[in-house]
């Protein structure tokens, strides 16, 4: 599989048809993606919807600075 992807992206770059279709496809991934407005506030919604249930609900198996440190490290590598 790998090898013929790579043999296509190499078609594509000879073949103006096959390079427009990636183009094509591209633009429909970015517009299905949505604005970064959304995707930071579907961010900081789920982290309000994470602090609430667990402040409300059960018992969480590490300590809240722990969830908080996961957190901020995963939203810097994002």
């Amino acid at each position: 599989m790998p090898a013929a992807m790579i043999s296509l992206g190499a078609a594509a770059v000879a073949n103006n048809k096959l390079g427009q279709m990636k183009l094509d496809v591209r633009d429909a991934f970015q517009d299905a993606r949505g604005t970064h407005r959304k995707a930071n506030i579907e961010t900081l919604a789920t982290l309000g919807a994470q602090i609430a249930v667990l402040s409300f609900g059960p018992k969480a198996k590490h300590s809240f600075v722990d969830r908080m440190l996961v957190k901020a490290t995963s939203y810097a590598i994002l």
